[in-house]
């Protein structure tokens, strides 16, 4: 989602995106250990967790490859969030650009709006 500025996958209605490393170390306060990772590719990248009580599991290689690579991304630094806030705003920018490009070489511009997920590419 970060990776390629989907912030139109970002809804009001949920509170919370988590990275692998936040709920690894929320699990660890209670005891819980993430056994396995699965990355899904919808909403633009889900994960699924495979979690079971820390003294039953082991942390598997595809997490310990995860966490390494969300630490070497800086999930966990709010630089890594203000980059993505900017790279928001430059989309926005090129996007008005070529809309107020369009419009000026008398192309007609048409927009479709349909509810969330309604629609798969």
């Amino acid at each position: 989602m970060l990776d390629k500025v989907e912030f139109d996958t970002i809804y009001h209605e949920h509170l919370c995106y988590y990275s692998l490393t936040a709920l690894h170390l929320l699990f660890r306060q209670h005891a819980l250990r993430i056994e396995d990772v699965k990355r899904l590719s919808i909403h633009g990248g889900t994960l699924r967790l495979f979690v079971g009580h820390e003294a039953a599991t082991r942390q598997g290689q595809a997490v310990s490859d995860l966490l390494q690579e969300e630490a070497a991304w800086g999930v966990d630094r709010p630089q890594y969030y203000l980059d993505f806030a900017e790279r928001v705003k430059a989309l926005k920018a090129s996007l008005r650009d070529l809309i107020a490009s369009l419009k000026r070489n008398g192309k007609r511009v048409a927009a479709y709006g349909a509810a969330a997920k309604a629609v798969r590419s």
